[in-house]
């Protein structure tokens, strides 16, 4: 008997061996490769690299079609020359030599389960490093090839232009205090051009400088570019310009090109993202954008309490230098904080005859890169005082410098101790309705977005859950089936028992499509498990039936 096995299996084994090379040969070249080089910045020489690794992920998807074929081949070959009717003369239950065709069914079980359990997520990650770090010399290929570079998110249009492009050596930003750590770059562009245009051609924003320096920051997800600029201007739809000293534009979020889905992920980090659905990738950039939000707000009415008070805003520039700014008023609102009556100081090292500049209005713009900085503008109301510039240490400035408007060139960034009643909340807390945040109306809303969005994650990763499982199980019981066929469309329509044996496989899949479609709302959630494993458990009993009515013992 044991001699049957392996005689049988051995066989199964090189059909399905020739079948699984030759759908993994074409699903490659034909698939996988073609959608890789369609990534702007990779080329051929990069493939090596790749291919070992995406063989397995494509194999994972032939391996039940190569088993199908494999066994409908085999044991209908075994039918048609009469072995399993010489079998049944010698008194062996036929029933029994199927037991090769299941060892089959196991194996790519368990090989498409661990695969996409271990392997798929780390070719994720690998190919998530590799645009990471890539990043900046694929804008740079774009710079030198094109001449500017254009990002199109939701409709929306990015464009940036640049005379040249190059990337800076390390000490040159070590000089300017700038972040050096893994995952960060920066691109030196000179001349840059920046043009924002909402969904609809309007122009939102046009800025052009003299130089430019593009971060590429890594770390986050999604990557986020920030370009400051120097030496420039920045007109609005009106055709007006503010002068920019040194002021960035952005961040720009930019989403790596394969973004971890929850097929992608292995199945602890489902069970974790079910638990914690803030730690997916589709919210953790809402998180982040949401905590700026509530850190912007919580800084400009905390401004506001200080000025209203009498005391001075002091915030940190670059190099440690101090700006304290008081006001005669403060209204905090969706563009920041608006000042009335401003005087702000610029401290000097010593303490003594600080430069300082009046206004009778200011805005301070609160944004976020690594941490809560505030970008000041003084302007010129319509019948007010222009800006004034004291100088007390310069001749020629010590009356005052008027003008109309002044962006102060440095980024302010808020001490610590502002935030620190809000830095306190935690990513769970957001999601929890137990907790109170110090929210507006406009935050409420935007808080109660992000809690039905987390259900929706949370029961997207259960639903996963099952189809992964589910998906690998169904092997086993299509396989069987299809060997069955086999023997019952024996010799020349051995084809026709191939294309049956299609059919309950993709009707098991259709089946766990639609219940990890029913796992993903609200209400039927309940249906996900109930629709994945019935399915194969009606298909179970189908394969016993056809077994025991169609092959005699």
């Amino acid at each position: 008997m044991v001699t049957l096995h392996a005689y049988a299996l051995r066989e199964l084994l090189k059909t399905f061996g020739l079948t699984l090379a030759a759908l993994t040969a074409v699903f490659t070249m034909g698939g996988g490769l073609y959608n890789i080089l369609s990534y702007e910045g990779v080329n051929a020489g990069d493939l090596l690299g790749v291919i070992p690794m995406l063989i397995p992920i494509v194999m994972t998807l032939t391996m039940p079609v190569a088993a199908l074929f494999a066994t409908t081949m085999v044991y209908g070959r075994l039918a048609a020359d009469n072995e399993l009717q010489a079998c049944r003369a010698a008194g062996i239950n036929i029933h029994r030599l199927f037991l090769a065709a299941v060892l089959l069914a196991v194996f790519v079980a368990a090989f498409t389960l661990l695969f996409g359990d271990l392997v798929i997520p780390d070719f994720i990650h690998r190919l998530d490093r590799y645009a990471r770090a890539n990043l900046r010399d694929m804008a740079l290929q774009r710079f030198q090839v094109k001449g500017h570079v254009r990002y199109e998110p939701r409709g929306e249009t990015y464009l940036l232009t640049a005379r040249s492009a190059k990337v800076p050596t390390a000490r040159a930003l070590e000089e300017r205090a700038l972040p050096v750590a893994d995952g960060i770059s920066y691109l030196l562009i000179e001349e840059p051009v920046f043009l924002q245009i909402d969904a609809q051609g309007a122009l939102v924003r046009c800025a052009a400088a003299e130089f430019g320096l593009c971060q590429f920051d890594g770390r986050t997800t999604p990557i986020e570019v920030t370009l400051y600029v120097k030496e420039g201007r920045d007109f609005d739809v009106r055709g007006r310009s503010v002068r920019l000293g040194r002021q960035p534009l952005g961040p720009i979020p930019v989403p790596i090109p394969f973004k971890r889905r929850a097929s992608m992920v292995d199945l602890a980090t489902l069970v974790r993202w079910r638990e914690q659905p803030w730690e997916t990738d589709q919210l953790k950039p809402e998180v982040r954008s949401f905590r700026r939000a509530l850190e912007q707000q919580h800084f400009a009415q905390t401004a506001a309490d200080l000025i209203a008070a009498g005391r001075p805003l002091v915030l940190i520039g670059e190099r440690d230098k101090q700006y304290s700014i008081s006001a005669a008023g403060a209204e905090p609102g969706r563009r920041g904080l608006t000042l009335t009556g401003v005087r702000v100081e610029k401290l000097a090292a010593d303490g003594q005859d600080p430069l300082y500049y009046e206004a009778p209005v200011a805005l301070l713009t609160p944004w976020s890169v690594d941490r809560l900085v505030g970008a000041l503008r003084l302007q010129l109301r319509a019948t007010d005082q222009p800006v004034v510039e004291h100088n007390p240490r310069a001749r020629e400035y010590a009356a005052g410098r008027t003008m109309t408007s002044l962006a102060l060139p440095d980024p302010l960034h808020v001490p610590d101790e502002l935030l620190a009643d809000i830095g306190r909340f935690t990513d769970a807390d957001i999601f929890d309705p137990a907790v109170v945040l110090p929210t507006s109306a406009e935050l409420d809303e935007q808080r109660a977005g992000l809690q039905v969005e987390a259900g929706r994650q949370s029961r997207k990763m259960a639903a996963v859950f099952h189809f992964r499982l589910g998906y690998a199980s169904s092997t086993v019981v299509t396989v069987l089936m299809a060997a069955v066929l086999g023997v019952i469309f024996r010799g020349a329509r051995a084809l026709a028992a191939f294309a049956l044996a299609c059919i309950p496989l993709g009707t098991v899949l259709v089946l766990m499509v639609m219940a990890r479609s029913l796992g993903e709302k609200e209400g039927t959630e309940i249906l996900s498990p109930v629709f994945t494993w019935g399915g194969l458990g009606a298909l179970a009993l189908v394969d016993a039936l056809i077994l025991r009515l169609g092959v005699r013992r």
